[in-house]
């Protein structure tokens, strides 16, 4: 990790699997699930469940932690499943300066007070679509970014440059 009080690591979040649950309103999903407000996040288990749009909630863990979640709910009812994790990329941004580094190529305000943690939204980042995730680390404020992974090479180029005044910037093994 680069030093400083502005620093930011970027690595690979790709170990992550990612399914998107989607269920109507009167759906037994949506029932299930109503616990996780819109723009926010809990934690079952070792799985995190995201809830970015209305009808949609985003898993992410190890396959067997988000397989074995979404077992245990009642899927009847307009209701689907996709696992985009072979569609979505994903990286981590933790650090003192990710917050800003976001900030500087999205349109939303990632301070603290703004986006605390356990929030996630719709965002584009450098005009590319993502679902942006604050998921710290211990004390490390970290943020985990979901995008089209066609744009991979594009975005993980564009995590690794720096214009001068930006957070040192450390980009981990991708």
């Amino acid at each position: 990790m680069p030093e400083g009080p502005d620093s930011v690591e970027i690595e690979d979040a790709s170990s992550l699997t990612m399914v998107l649950l989607r269920g109507a309103k009167t759906s037994n999903v949506a029932v299930q699930l109503s616990g996780v407000g819109l723009g926010q996040t809990v934690m079952r288990g070792p799985v995190l469940i995201a809830r970015a749009t209305l009808s949609e909630w985003l898993y992410f863990g190890t396959a067997d932690d988000v397989a074995h979640a979404i077992a245990e709910l009642d899927l009847a009812g307009p209701t689907s499943i996709v696992d985009l994790s072979h569609a979505r990329a994903r990286l981590r941004l933790t650090g003192p300066g990710a917050a800003s580094w976001l900030q500087q190529r999205s349109a939303i305000d990632f301070d603290n007070d703004s986006f605390p943690n356990q929030r996630v939204t719709v965002v584009q980042i450098a005009t590319v679509r993502c679902e942006v995730i604050r998921a710290d680390q211990g004390s490390q404020r970290s943020f985990i970014v979901a995008f089209d992974r066609t744009l991979a090479r594009w975005m993980i180029d564009l995590a690794g440059s720096a214009s001068p005044g930006e957070p040192a910037i450390h980009v981990g093994a991708m």
